[in-house]
C-alpha cells in the first residue's frame, strides 16, 4: 500500500513538472507565440487577442531566445498594452520613444486609433511607468506600417 502512494505521488509529480510554467489567472487567458504568452483580461475579446498577437509575431516581436510576456487590458476607451521589461528599462528614455511609437502603430493599425497606453512592468506585471499615446491627425495621414 505504501508503494503505491509513493508511485502515486511519483507519477503526479513527474506529471506535473511537465506541464510548464505556472501563471497567476488574475493576468488573464493567454496566447502562446513561440515561447513568448499574450495574456488578455475579460475586458479584451479573444478576438482582440488574436489580432494583436498575430500583428506582434509578423513585426517580429516573439523572438526564439528571448521570450516575452505582455498583457492587454482595456479601461473605459482606452486600451493597456502591459509588457515585462528589464529592471531599469522604465528610465531609458530612448526606450521609451522607441516602445511609444511601436504602440502608435499597434493603435493605428490593430485598434483603428483607438488611445493606447503603454505600461512597462516588472516581472509581476506591477507598472513601473506608463506611456500614454495618441495618434495626431498628422501621423493618422502617413503611409507608414510596421513589417
Amino acid at each position: 500500500m505504501r508503494l503505491n502512494i509513493i508511485l502515486a505521488a511519483g507519477l503526479f509529480f513527474i506529471l506535473l513538472s511537465g506541464c510548464g510554467p505556472h501563471y497567476p489567472t488574475e493576468w488573464g487567458k493567454r496566447l502562446k507565440y513561440r515561447k513568448s504568452f499574450l495574456f488578455y483580461t475579460p475586458a479584451i475579446t479573444k478576438d482582440e487577442a488574436l489580432k494583436l498577437g498575430d500583428y506582434l509575431s509578423k513585426a517580429g516581436f516573439f523572438p526564439e531566445k528571448a521570450p516575452v510576456r505582455i498583457q492587454l487590458n482595456k479601461s473605459k476607451d482606452m486600451y493597456q498594452f502591459r509588457i515585462v521589461i528589464q529592471k531599469g528599462k522604465e528610465q531609458d528614455m530612448e526606450f521609451i520613444k522607441t516602445t511609444g511609437l511601436f504602440a502608435a502603430f499597434i493603435s493605428r493599425d490593430v485598434f483603428g486609433s483607438t488611445p493606447i497606453e503603454v505600461h512597462l512592468c516588472d516581472t509581476d506585471f506591477k507598472t513601473l511607468q506608463v506611456v500614454t499615446l495618441q495618434y495626431t491627425d498628422k501621423q493618422k495621414n502617413k503611409d507608414e506600417t510596421v513589417k
